[in-house]
Formats: C-alpha cells, structure tokens, sequence
C-alpha cells in the first residue's frame, strides 16, 4: 500500500465527523481514529457505515481521555463526509481519516494498544507494543496523547524509518484532543518489536495510547 490524503477535524458535539480524504477510490483502505476526553464512551457500533472496528481503550493519561480505531475498504469513490453515531457528550473530541492504497485490505490488523498513565513532560516517548507483519505490509503507528492543560501541543516526531502523515494538533474545543499517525511502507516480514514515536508539548504533562495497524 502507499499513502495517498489524510484529513483531520474537531469539536464538542457528540458525532464526531471529518471530510472523506481526497482521491479515494475503490480498493483504498481508510483508517478512522477518534479520540475524546469523553468518559465511559463506546466506540465498536457506532462508526460510519461500511466501518469495521479494530480495537479501542478507555480512560487512560492523566486526564481521562479516550480512544478507537476502525478501518473501511472502500467499494467506489467515498466523497463528503464520514460522520460517527459516537457519543462524546460536549467534551473535546479529535478525529482523523487516512486513505492508503495498493492492496485488498482484507489482511488489516492491529496490535494489542499500549498506554501510559503516566504524567510524563515533554518531549514525551510514545512506545508500541509490537505487532507481526507480512512482507511488503505497510504499517501505520497511531499516537494519542493525553495532555492535561489546553492547547499545549506542538508537534508529533515520527520512529525512525516511518514518515509523519497525520500532525493533528489541539484539536477539538479547548484543544485536548491529539492524533499522530506516521506510516512505514513495504515493511520486511516478521515482528517489529517496540516503536517509538515523539509528542511534543509546551506545559503541563500527558500520557498516551497507542496502536500499530498493519495493512
């Protein structure tokens, strides 16, 4: 596969949605990631239509946030918007699609999250969990931090050998909402063991949840 568009929004109504990514087509692969300050949110239901749900965590970082993930192989040309039935209450909320193309996505899969509770400053280590891939797979390291003050981010840095793709920043009413998504393409076979990637922030602390998604 190969990045193709990414698209990013924010809010603090309670149907998270964002612009479908310019040029998909049928056959890409979209990768949906929303993240809340919301607690007690479910997110396996109540994504777009056509929307499979890979995984999801709650309550992690300093500050309660929320996370879930979920992956569509398109069957033609999607254009508007993809809008979520997830109930984020009124608390800041952060969404982000990404299109990749090149293979069926019938092989998409993510590790088990990792997460940290907690206070760390900045710059702060955002590490995986490892996840097996299959030769010429790319994979995609999603980030979400957990900052406790607002507005406060500057910035993702992504793992050695991956390339930042998403840099979605203060996102969401109050800015606590935060995804990074960076991409390593045509990866060998095997585990990858541990990645790292970096948040930066300008106060406060924050903690974090984090997936590989391989496709």
């Amino acid at each position: 596969m190969s990045y193709q568009s990414s698209a990013t929004a924010g809010g603090d109504t309670t149907s998270p949605a964002v612009s479908v990514p310019t040029g998909a087509q049928a056959g890409d692969v979209v990768l949906l990631v929303v993240t809340t300050d919301h607690t007690s949110t479910v997110f396996n239901g109540f994504w777009p239509s056509g929307f499979t749900h890979l995984d999801s965590i709650g309550t992690f970082g300093p500050d309660d946030q929320e996370a879930g993930i979920a992956y569509k192989v398109l069957s033609g040309a999607d254009t508007g918007t993809y809008t979520t039935t997830i109930d984020c209450g009124t608390a800041p909320w952060g969404i982000a699609a990404i299109l990749m193309r090149g293979r069926d996505g019938t092989d998409v899969t993510a590790n088990t999250v990792a997460s940290s509770n907690a206070a760390g400053t900045s710059p702060l280590s955002i590490v995986t969990n490892s996840i097996t891939a299959l030769a010429n797979d790319d994979i995609l390291m999603v980030m979400c931090p957990d900052p406790n003050t607002n507005n406060v981010a500057t910035g993702f840095t992504a793992p050695a050998s991956y390339t930042q793709r998403v840099n979605g920043i203060n996102l969401g009413t109050g800015g606590k909402a935060n995804i990074g998504i960076a991409v390593q393409e045509g990866v060998s076979a095997g585990a990858t063991g541990a990645v790292t990637g970096t948040y930066a922030f300008s106060s406060g602390t924050s903690g974090y949840a984090t997936w590989l998604v391989r496709m």
